[in-house]
């Protein structure tokens, strides 16, 4: 799947360009179905102690907008190879297959600078425990502090349309218009979310419709009260 977007979507990639060179850039969204976010927490009853949800992984980048981990490419660089050498310097991770990172979308834009830039995502799903090897050995990775300022793990817990939803205050987060593009097609294609509930986020502007797609139709309630 790919997709491409005008310039009404500036923001996306980082690097200082000038001319009409195009700043080339490729990106990672790691997720986990079934995290286990209170596990740990001895006061709680074992039913909400062994309670599962989806979560993903999003990394607070050097200017301080969301973002996902990810960069610029070498000339000659693939998009692949290019995830996962970022994948390498921001978060240490080297146990991820080359034919495990699945193609999400493509973007070609105009940022916020003027530059060029064609950007490439893709989307790996983790075990659970991976997952949780990750958020504990990424700030050990070559680049953690300086291009990337933290983990976060955004999880998708209540995410039912009678419920109280904690997703939508972090999607008042700053991000750029091609970040919050990728996170809507990355929502859309795993099936993560209730229909309803992806409907309101879009409608409220907060997930960003792909130009020219139609809404998805999947069952409603995919994770059950």
């Amino acid at each position: 799947m790919s997709k491409q977007l005008k310039s009404r979507f500036p923001g996306g990639a980082s690097g200082n360009q000038s001319g009409h060179e195009t700043k080339r850039s490729a990106f990672v969204i790691l997720y986990t179905k079934e995290l286990s976010l209170w596990e740990n927490h001895t006061e709680k009853p074992m039913a909400v102690r062994e309670d599962k949800s989806p979560a993903f992984l999003m990394v607070r980048r050097s200017d301080y907008m969301m973002g996902f981990p990810g960069g610029g490419l070498k000339p000659n660089e693939s998009s692949l190879q290019g995830a996962l050498q970022e994948l390498k310097e921001e978060l240490g991770i080297t146990f991820i297959p080359q034919d495990h990172l699945e193609n999400l979308s493509s973007q070609k834009f105009d940022n916020s600078r003027g530059v060029k830039c064609e950007t490439q995502c893709f989307i790996a799903e983790l075990s659970p425990n991976e997952f949780k090897d990750v958020l504990r050995n990424a700030h050990k990775a070559e680049h953690f502090m300086a291009e990337t300022r933290g983990l976060i793990t955004v999880s998708l817990e209540h995410t039912v349309t009678d419920k109280p939803f904690p997703f939508e205050n972090f999607l008042s987060s700053p991000m750029p218009p091609s970040v919050r593009q990728d996170l809507t097609e990355f929502l859309m294609n795993t099936e993560l979310l209730d229909l309803k509930i992806l409907d309101d986020l879009i409608n409220k502007k907060l997930l960003l419709a792909p130009p020219g797609k139609a809404r998805p139709t999947w069952p409603e309630h995919k994770f059950s009260p």
